[in-house]
């Protein structure tokens, strides 16, 4: 199996969350896999936070304007599947599996109402009736 895992959210200057999870993640899965599983990175720096000696192969940043096209350029190297921490590598031409279930992990709670966004009150002049706003 061809496995590629998508290591351009490492940050080289400091680690955030997704920045730990992708470097942890990915050390947890070179262990188990260290042959089939190839990084992408953007930076040099980010095999810093890497395994040594692991797979890597240089790609565009996931910030590029190449992103939504980024499937047609793995295409090219054959990969079984391509995982990315957070699901927004670019799928257009894609000839791999990729998931199609992007619903909440059952494990997470559900968002309270005071997490959800509140409309808002319509201005006042959109309550008025119709024929007294036209001009």
């Amino acid at each position: 199996m061809r496995l590629f895992f998508d290591a351009r959210y490492i940050r080289t200057d400091f680690h955030d969350g997704i920045s730990r999870y992708t470097a942890q993640l990915g050390s947890a899965v070179h262990a188990l896999a260290a042959d089939e599983v190839t990084f992408l990175i953007h930076d040099r720096r980010q095999l810093e936070h890497l395994p040594e000696g692991a797979n890597w192969l240089l790609f565009h940043s996931n910030e590029s304007a190449l992103e939504p096209i980024a499937a047609l350029k793995l295409n090219k190297y054959r990969p079984d599947v391509v995982f990315s921490p957070l699901q927004t590598i670019g799928t257009t031409g894609r000839k791999y599996k990729a998931n199609r279930d992007a619903a909440r992990p059952h494990l997470l709670p559900t968002p309270s109402s005071a997490e959800q966004p509140q409309p808002r009150a319509a201005p006042r002049l959109a309550r008025l009736p119709p024929h007294l706003l036209a001009a």
